[in-house]
């Protein structure tokens, strides 16, 4: 097995990559593994690197550690070739890290540590396919979509904090009152109509503390797909709470779910993707979005459950 970390230097409040390095080497050699060691450079660095490596080394197992945020773990996932030879694990030192909102605040901390990865367990699960991008906890629509289409404002929003973005955008599409009638299908069925928002959910959080499906898991088979319907600019602002928290349950008269596989997205105009905090705009044409059922080896320390598992036993 040969392990390869990709660090992005810009994740989190400030540059962890110096002291990241240090810990890589440490651990490493405590055992007895010969790391590669990459240091972002550029937006979409992880992805080359990754393809570049999988190119090089492709007889070879291969154990990706994407250190940075949602974004990053993102675009190593997307640079990967043979999902059957190649595992990734996720060293959280980003904001937000929404897809380890799986867990528990105290199985999440064990992610920080390099020991519990190497020495961790390789579960399966569900990998989005969004025409080519593969982000692995959720693809939306609509609300929050405005600073990822202004480049400079979202520039200045994530330097500050990247959660603002995510809040930004959504008061600045709340205020414009903005729905947009999307031709959507899922599964070969029809679900066209004018939206306020619409997500995919393969985990359960999206904005770092936006959880509308507590209880989502990313190794059911299946997207958990929320529709917020177009209203009143008055019930977005009283919904928003309800929908961040999960509470879905009094919301029947604007946001109603659904399951699916198989999706094709298109409107009238281009419009914006946000997915796990990238902007993606809409391909022209229908842009596909898919579920591939036990595609991603992920890497977990030994013994983590999921939330909705405690949910269950209750």
């Amino acid at each position: 097995m040969r392990h390869i970390f990709i660090i992005n230097p810009a994740a989190g409040p400030k540059d962890s990559s110096e002291r990241m390095c240090a810990e890589i080497e440490a651990v490493c050699s405590e055992h007895g593994i010969d790391p590669l060691i990459f240091i972002s450079e550029y937006k979409g660095y992880e992805t080359e690197m990754t393809q570049k490596m999988c190119s090089l080394f492709s007889n070879e197992e291969l154990c990706f550690y994407s250190i940075g945020g949602s974004g990053t773990l993102a675009r190593v996932i997307s640079g990967i070739q043979d999902f059957s030879t190649t595992q990734v694990a996720c060293v959280p030192t980003g904001m937000t890290n929404d897809f380890l909102k799986l867990y528990s605040k105290e199985d999440r901390r064990k992610f920080a540590s390099l020991n519990n990865l190497i020495n961790g367990e390789v579960r399966t699960f569900d990998m989005i396919n969004a025409g080519g991008f593969r982000p692995v906890d959720y693809v939306s629509c609509g609300f929050g979509d405005s600073t990822l289409k202004e480049n400079m404002l979202f520039s200045v929003c994530s330097a500050i904090h990247p959660k603002l973005t995510y809040i930004l955008g959504i008061i600045i599409d709340i205020i414009k009152n903005k729905s947009i009638h999307y031709d959507i299908e899922i599964d070969g069925k029809d679900y066209s109509d004018e939206y306020s928002m619409i997500v995919f959910f393969n985990g359960n959080c999206m904005g770092g503390n936006v959880i509308p499906m507590p209880y989502a898991r990313p190794d059911d088979g299946e997207f958990e797909i929320v529709f917020f319907k177009k209203t009143s600019l008055f019930r977005k602002l009283t919904g928003l709470i309800d929908f961040s928290n999960g509470r879905l349950d009094k919301l029947k008269d604007c946001v109603f779910t659904a399951k699916g596989k198989h999706i094709s997205v298109s409107s009238k105009n281009q419009f914006m993707f946000n997915m796990d905090g990238e902007g993606v705009l809409s391909q022209e044409g229908k842009t596909i979005i898919e579920l591939k059922p036990s595609k991603l080896k992920f890497v977990v320390p030994q013994g983590v459950k999921f939330i909705s598992d405690d949910k269950q036993a209750e």
